[in-house]
């Protein structure tokens, strides 16, 4: 079982007759062009704080092959990024057969990682956060499609729903234009090691993940990768390299 990020999504988003996971499936975690990585800014929370925070890349040929290995010790994130082309996973989920004027509502995004995260006999702690921030924009007939009402001022901006706190809405020309702006933090605090996977969970050993992944000594140090499958279904592999 692969890596699920619990994302929040616009509860107020969709008609009722959709589920509030469909939206997140069509919204989150677009990428609409490669990004370079920034190591400037600031890792932020937690004891376990990684060095920075780095940009969501399209990854190159991939041939992450995964083999286990010992996770004991704490781990920087140094670089994340995508197995598919994060834009098109988005809009094909928007722009379904219900939803024929749903097309290229993405115009914009970017994906970030930051943190740490420590394993130890069966105990973790992480401040790894995965950051994704979107421009979407949409038509009148695909915010009918989409939310079940017309668009106006008010129905834009109820868009956003009450449980994002970074994103907005507002009409412009004519278009529900959005901003969505998330940050969403690995809170499990518990491990197992399974094969060739690190299996996560919470305190209450609920929504655990399996997350494949592969230890190697390389130049830079120990290294770890592991791939992580977020909202719509895309793999990122996510690179660590082990606190000395």
């Amino acid at each position: 079982m692969r890596y699920l990020l619990g994302m929040k999504c616009f509860r107020a988003a969709l008609a009722p007759r959709t589920s509030c996971a469909l939206l997140a499936s069509s919204l989150l975690f677009a990428g609409c062009f490669d990004l370079g990585k920034d190591s400037g800014d600031a890792g932020t929370g937690g004891s376990n704080n990684g060095s920075g925070t780095v940009l969501s890349t399209t990854c190159a040929a991939s041939t992450f092959v995964p083999c286990g290995g010992d996770v004991t010790g704490t781990w920087d994130v140094t670089s994340i990024c995508a197995e598919a082309n994060l834009v098109d996973a988005v809009n094909a989920n928007i722009s379904t057969s219900s939803r024929p004027n749903c097309n290229n509502v993405c115009s914009a995004a970017s994906a970030t990682a930051t943190g740490a995260v420590k394993y130890s006999a069966q105990t973790m702690s992480s401040s790894m956060a995965f950051r994704v921030v979107e421009s979407l924009s949409f038509s009148p007939q695909c915010f009918l499609e989409v939310r079940g009402t017309t668009l106006t001022d008010s129905t834009c901006q109820s868009f956003q729903g009450d449980d994002t706190s970074g994103s907005s809405c507002a009409v412009v020309l004519s278009n529900c234009n959005c901003q969505y702006d998330n940050t969403t933090p690995d809170n499990a605090t518990g491990y197992s090691l399974s094969g060739n996977q690190i299996i996560e969970y919470d305190s209450a050993a609920f929504a655990q993940v399996g997350i494949d992944y592969c230890v190697s000594d390389t130049l830079a140090g120990t290294t770890m990768t592991q791939r992580r499958t977020m909202t719509p279904g895309i793999n990122y592999l996510v690179e660590l390299v082990l606190r000395k």
